[in-house]
């Protein structure tokens, strides 16, 4: 009787450690493919915001030729290394702070990029001349940069998706004036005379406006 049961308790002392080996193994083989995956989507990502503000700053025409912002008005993603090695600036920060990376992003620095949306609206004027001569406009720009940053800043997957997602944003403002500008301008019937070049002037103002009312 007694060797039946030292039998039977030595089975299940089996059973538990294969299944505890085999659990450890599949976890260990789940862990290692999650870790890979994840390397990959960073790496995929990194090339892409790479790749896509190369060509975000090709796309942006000079200011003599449009209403666009200079490039040097964007917010500087081209960070530097001092003599340390670390990178100056907006960097990523270490391995816990890539892992929270909203908490590295300071308020005044999310103040400052969307005041950068804001200026995309119209480059040409300060804000507060823009102020004090559309003050309800402005106000409405205002909000609606805040809601964008916001969207932005909590849907980003990293700091470097959020500063490309921004510049993305920009992007897409700037292009979306364009269009309402030209076509703006096809409607004046003599390009040439006084009032075309007053249309012309004021055309960054009117046109938010309108996208703000589209939105």
């Amino acid at each position: 009787m007694d060797s039946r049961k030292r039998r039977l308790d030595e089975e299940n002392v089996k059973n538990e450690t294969c299944s505890d080996i085999l659990h450890k193994k599949t976890s260990s083989v789940s862990s290692e493919e999650q870790q890979c995956m994840e390397k990959e989507k960073s790496k995929e990502l990194k090339k892409r915001a790479d790749d896509y503000y190369k060509k975000f700053l090709k796309n942006v025409p000079s200011q003599e030729n449009s209403d666009f912002v200079k490039e040097s008005s964007l917010p500087n993603f081209n960070l530097k290394n001092n003599n340390n090695g670390d990178v100056t600036g907006i960097s990523e920060g270490n391995s816990q702070n890539k892992l929270n990376w909203r908490n590295t992003i300071q308020n005044e620095l999310r103040l400052l990029l969307r005041r950068k949306l804001l200026l995309s609206f119209a480059p040409n004027e300060s804000l507060e001349e823009w102020k004090s001569n559309y003050n309800s406009l402005f106000t409405s720009l205002e909000s609606y940069c805040e809601s964008s940053e916001t969207k932005i800043f909590m849907e980003s997957c990293s700091k470097t998706n959020y500063f490309e997602n921004l510049a993305h944003k920009i992007y897409e403002i700037q292009k979306e004036l364009r269009k309402i500008k030209l076509a703006r301008l096809g409607e004046v019937e003599s390009p040439g005379n006084n009032e075309a070049s007053t249309e012309e002037e004021n055309v960054s103002v009117q046109d938010a406006d309108v996208k703000i009312s589209q939105d």
